[in-house]
């Protein structure tokens, strides 16, 4: 002990390791160390039992890994308590709990064990009373068949697969799980977890006398901490509280060991709880079906929206069943007809009304004296005709949309330059109709749009029935929901390119036009190949726009952006605008026989 030599030292304590771990010689070297021949104070004893242990060298590790593996080894095996005193004791704490939980029951009661020492306590209590029926849940079935009548012996499945044993999951509940020194033997925790629903409880949870306690821990001092938050975790609550408790607690410590109480919550809590949870999974479940729909459907409408943007209004799409007479397909009717005879007519004006009007409350308003329509003597004008449309028979709107819905409907565009500073918008402002960008509709949008389309395809196919061979110009105008329609057909271009040609005018009267950003990139289209197109001569119709000041559903910011956007794309645009009282009708009768009959004078005079 006091050479310093390594190898010597080696060999002494290889030689002590020998001899500690032969039953017979251990214990000579015990006697040998505190005797007295070697004089030893407690210090040198210390150092010497040190050598044998020593983990920094390989056979000391040895010898403490080889005395871990015995330990667990042991811990893995039951333990027999029925020999010397450890009888006497399973004795002593099986009858401290019968008298505390099972005793003052009226009916049989019934109890779980579980862990190391599960067999002798099973015993135990099974000897107190033939009314107390044990079932020891063990890891193995090695010589248990002397545990007695009163002892159902089960092999424990795995945690997950407690419900499907029918020995526990049986009608009858267990009025107490008793788990003796679980650590190390089997996983408490998670057979607690699952062994709750077969555990019975106290019904209301204000109760605080009776059935406070369902679960009985026994285990080495050292380790009932680390038990205990194994069943905390479990679920499992701290009811060390309870009367009995002092009493377990002394029987538990004549052997070195220690008790801990738990509890489950009430059924009623449990139910609770349950419930809740039930509610908690059905909404966690109601959402992801809502999540998934609506992932569906707003991809289902992404593409409804790419789809409808990328053909709305589009000439190439155009049915052609609409140039088509004998084709079944619906189109605009004829209120009435006013001036010069179809035959005779070389400006035709296609007048719309808005939703639920009736056609004829516009016929003062578009009367052409003969001298006007180019028939009578004197007349120095071309002759004019003027048709009143209406829906197919069957609807009264042209599309469901208010003005006031339809301001709300789409401004949206952005100005564009190379950057931020002003010689960059300048440069920009010189091409105001080629740095300009319009947003996308969104699908509520194109589906208006899609009943703007059924009804610019309608109208058009009327204005192919009605213009003559001398017809050289075409008029659309309208009020309201008609403007919106006629505005629609005259500068989308979804019209054929001889057609287009021959629109002379478009006259709009307090119409709110809906999306009017989709129209207007439908005129950028335009107006930019007509640029580009130097030898062609491109005459876009002239737009005549009629509105009233404070119209309560049309702003006059919408009125200014509009005619702003038309004089971008190079669509020649005439504001004309009244005055109206708050009693008044947004488009009075005075001004509509006043304004009317001036835009039919300039288109009457027009080249």
């Amino acid at each position: 002990m006091r050479s310093n030599h390594g190898a010597t030292r080696a060999q002494l304590a290889k030689l002590l390791r020998l001899m500690h771990a032969d039953k017979v010689t251990m214990h000579v070297l015990r006697h040998c160390i505190e005797g007295e021949r070697l004089d030893l104070d407690e210090e040198q004893q210390s150092r010497v039992m040190r050598e044998i242990f020593d983990v920094r060298t390989s056979a000391g590790q040895a010898k403490a890994e080889g005395l871990l593996r015995a330990v667990q080894q042991q811990e893995r095996l039951p333990a027999d308590l029925q020999q010397a005193s450890g009888s006497k004791q399973a004795d002593k704490l099986a009858r401290a709990i019968w008298d505390a939980y099972l005793k003052q029951r009226s009916s049989k009661s019934r109890v779980l064990v579980m862990g190391r020492l599960a067999r002798a306590l099973s015993r135990s209590l099974a000897a107190l009373s033939d009314s107390c029926m044990v079932v020891l849940g063990d890891t193995t079935l090695d010589r248990l068949s002397d545990m007695g009548q009163q002892v159902q012996v089960l092999l424990l499945p795995a945690p997950q697969d407690v419900a499907s044993e029918p020995q526990i999951a049986s009608q009858e509940l267990f009025d107490l799980l008793l788990v003796a020194e679980p650590m190390g033997y089997l996983d408490v925790g998670e057979y607690a977890e699952k062994l709750r629903p077969f555990i019975r409880r106290r019904e209301l949870e204000d109760e605080k006398v009776a059935d406070q306690v369902q679960c009985l821990v026994i285990e080495a001092r050292e380790r009932l901490e680390d038990a205990r938050d194994e069943l905390f975790s479990a679920g499992y609550y701290l009811a060390d509280h309870v009367e009995a408790f002092p009493k377990l607690r002394r029987a538990a410590a004549e052997d070195g060991r220690a008790v801990t109480l738990l509890s489950l919550p009430s059924a009623e809590k449990e139910l609770l709880k349950r419930s809740a949870q039930d509610k908690a999974l059905e909404r966690k479940s109601r959402r992801l079906r809502e999540d998934e729909d609506r992932a569906q459907l707003e991809e289902d409408e992404q593409q409804q929206r790419n789809l409808l943007h990328a053909t709305l209004f589009d000439p190439l799409l155009l049915d052609p069943l609409l140039l088509d007479p004998e084709a079944p397909v619906a189109r605009c009717e004829v209120a009435y007809e006013l001036g010069a005879s179809k035959d005779e007519a070389e400006v035709v004006v296609f007048w719309l009304h808005g939703n639920n009007e009736d056609a004829e409350v516009w016929r003062p308003h578009l009367f052409v004296s003969p001298v006007e329509a180019g028939v009578g003597e004197g007349s120095s004008g071309r002759r004019l005709r003027v048709v009143a449309a209406i829906p197919p028979e069957g609807h009264q709107q042209w599309f469901q949309c208010s003005d006031e819905d339809a301001v709300r409907r789409g401004m949206e565009w952005y100005e564009m330059s190379d950057g931020p500073t002003e010689e960059a918008v300048a440069k920009a402002r010189a091409d105001a109709a080629r740095n300009v960008s319009f947003g996308k509709p969104s699908l509520e949008e194109l589906r208006c749009l899609q009943e703007i389309e059924l009804c610019c395809k309608q109208l058009l196919r009327l204005i192919d029935d009605e213009v003559g061979p001398r017809t050289s110009k075409v008029v659309l105008g309208g009020f309201s929901q008609g403007g919106s329609v006629a505005a629609y057909l005259a500068l989308s271009g979804i019209a054929s390119a001889e057609m287009q040609q021959r629109f002379q005018a478009l006259v709009i009267c307090c119409s709110g036009v809906p999306v009017f950003h989709f129209l207007a990139s439908k005129m950028q289209v335009g107006c930019l190949a007509a640029r580009d197109e130097a030898d062609a001569r491109i005459d876009f119709p002239t737009v005549h726009m009629i509105y009233g000041r404070d119209d309560p559903e049309v702003k006059d910011s919408f009125v200014q952006t509009i005619s702003d956007l038309c004089k971008r794309f190079d669509f020649p645009t005439v504001v004309q605008r009244f005055d109206r009282d708050e009693n008044e009708e947004r488009f009075p009768a005075r001004a509509r026989r006043q304004m009317l009959e001036e835009v039919l004078r300039l288109v009457i005079a027009a080249d």
